[in-house]
């Protein structure tokens, strides 16, 4: 067996490419428009609660199996008292909305986890308006359009191909009362 410390290369590696400038790159994109349009039309990146809820339905029979099987397994001899990192790791759902005095657009969903790739659905016509320019991007996964975006050089990619569709200059163009 070597003596090579495999931990090391984590504290000095940067190949892990975060999403920490993510949100604020989209933020960044949501004031210009407000400036470009003299504040008639707004935008947010806003994350979605899930307001989903299902009980958990067991049979009984299950419920005293599980039970018993939980009782017989060994315990830790210390609990440790730090939290559970998990969470660190969650995705969550955020949203890209624009919006004017009367009406509201969603151009697009993101699911957003610490790390890249990030997941976006655009809204369905722009996906088709543009689809040949994001098909780098394309998740042949799935049935709806969604693209993974994975890195920032891609997000500005991404929104440049998005701004210029027909249905967002006519969306923003209306929401500005112009």
């Amino acid at each position: 067996m070597g003596t090579e410390n495999l931990w090391e290369d984590l504290f000095t590696s940067n190949e892990i490419n975060t999403t920490d400038s993510f949100i604020s790159i989209i933020d960044s994109y949501a004031r210009d428009l407000e400036s470009a349009s003299s504040n008639k039309v707004h935008a947010r990146f806003t994350r979605i609660k899930n307001t989903e809820s299902s009980p958990l339905l067991i049979s009984q029979e299950y419920a005293q199996t599980l039970k018993s099987a939980l009782q017989n397994t060994k315990a830790e001899k210390e609990q440790l008292s730090q939290k559970d990192a998990n969470s660190l790791y969650d995705t969550n759902k955020y949203a890209f909305d624009i919006y004017g005095d009367e009406y509201k657009f969603r151009v697009f969903t993101a699911d957003v986890g610490p790390v890249y790739p990030v997941r976006v659905e655009p809204d369905i016509n722009i996906c088709y308006e543009v689809g040949d320019d994001l098909e780098r991007f394309l998740d042949f996964y799935t049935e709806t359009p969604n693209y993974w975006i994975n890195d920032d050089e891609s997000v500005h990619f991404f929104f440049k191909v998005i701004i210029k569709s027909r249905k967002m200059q006519f969306m923003v163009k209306r929401l500005s009362g112009d």
